[in-house]
């Protein structure tokens, strides 16, 4: 009598959008670990700069995920998670070209697609989970995309630290501040664009599955919790 049958994880609209759900939310702690050391280290802003870069996109948080509730809800859109994941990785792919030319204020603007990809892939994906498998197995389903979730924060976060600490000589600390800021921009650009492989990943594993039958009773997305 399993607390968790392996059975489930050969439906692929399940296990896929977990792996995918995954690789989304290590994004989010990439960003969230890169963000401030990008502001603070490349452009001597203090962390109070940080919230400046970061506000746009929980500001969006507020409605997006709603819109693209409705859409789901309403159309179910089969490639809709999967241009969200393309739109996150197109976003930091331009972020990793341009952040060593571009002014601090400029920032903001050029995560926008980021964060709108964000917002708008992460309650359709949720829901997809949650209508893979049959109604006596959500809770199977729940915990699964929590665990997933935090596996994702685990891995992103660990993953994107190491990556940057690899391109940062010992001596940082001894160096003038133009030194210094182009390592740091250079393990920016480097972290940045493995998120961005990671998130075409996320986005072939959208693609290779099939929209989830719903098992009993659908789920919307506005009966979801972020």
């Amino acid at each position: 009598n399993p607390v968790i049958s392996l059975g489930h994880f050969r439906e692929k609209s399940f296990s896929l959008s977990l792996g995918s759900n995954t690789i989304f939310h290590g994004s989010m702690l990439a960003t969230m670990t890169l963000v401030p050391i990008l502001v603070e280290e490349g452009f001597a802003k203090s962390p109070i700069f940080v919230t400046v870069v970061l506000f746009p996109g929980q500001f969006l948080g507020l409605f997006m995920p709603m819109v693209a509730g409705w859409v789901y809800d309403q159309y179910r859109p089969r490639f809709l998670r999967l241009w969200c994941l393309i739109l996150i990785a197109g976003g930091f792919s331009f972020l990793s070209l341009v952040a060593p030319s571009i002014s601090f204020w400029a920032l903001p603007v050029v995560m926008l697609p980021i964060a709108i990809g964000t917002n708008m892939f992460n309650p359709v994906n949720n829901a997809t989970i949650m209508n893979s498998l049959p109604l006596e197995h959500r809770g199977v389903a729940s915990g699964m995309l929590e665990t997933s979730r935090e596996l994702g924060h685990a891995l992103g976060a660990t993953a994107i630290a190491t990556l940057l600490a690899m391109s940062i000589p010992g001596e940082i600390d001894l160096l003038p501040f133009e030194a210094a800021r182009g390592f740091f921009i250079d393990g920016f650009r480097q972290s940045t664009l493995v998120v961005a492989f990671a998130m075409i990943l996320g986005a072939l594993l959208v693609y290779f599955q099939k929209a989830p039958i719903p098992k009993g009773p659908t789920l919307t997305t506005s009966s979801q919790r972020k």
